[in-house]
């Protein structure tokens, strides 16, 4: 993950990690073997796109849609995925990486299980079970905890199985 220079005294990546690595947990069980690794933390503006690095960036200077959580960049090559880069918006959003969310902010886990079915080569669909949904609702009083998308429907067993 980077964090720009100027942001790092206001924003600490290292509360999602586990979030991070929780997510890549959930699609290594249901493959049944480890396909998402979650390495290490640089301080080093990344490259964006084709430099064989697959790269969690937490972007400040969003230049995507404002309603747009997070965006993830696949490069292929021919139909194998060369590299994915996921960028999560924090310029527009708050997020919570552990189970105490506060108002209005978005489920760092099942953001980060939504972005790793993209890196996996999954698409949006409108399933309601599932967790390749388009859209996330953010914590709010009205939504209960287990309406969180943490666990894979039976739609992203399938989807992933065809794949893996």
């Amino acid at each position: 993950s980077y964090v720009p220079p100027e942001y790092r005294n206001s924003f600490d990546p290292s509360e999602y990690y586990e979030a991070i690595r929780i997510a890549a947990n959930v699609w290594n069980e249901a493959i049944g073997r480890e396909v998402l690794r979650i390495g290490g933390v640089t301080d080093q503006l990344p490259n964006h796109g084709r430099d064989q690095v697959n790269l969690i960036s937490f972007d400040f200077d969003w230049n995507g849609s404002r309603i747009e959580q997070a965006r993830t960049t696949i490069n292929w090559v021919g139909s194998r995925i060369y590299e994915a880069d996921i960028h999560i918006n924090v310029r527009d959003f708050k997020f919570f990486g552990g189970d105490n969310p506060r108002e209005n902010e978005i489920d760092m886990v099942s953001l980060m299980i939504h972005e790793f079915g993209h890196a996996l080569g999954l698409k949006h669909i409108e399933e309601t079970q599932s967790v390749m949904q388009p859209t996330l609702a953010s914590a709010s009083r009205y939504l209960p905890q287990n309406a969180f998308r943490r666990e894979l429907g039976e739609v992203d067993l399938r989807s992933i199985r065809c794949e893996y």
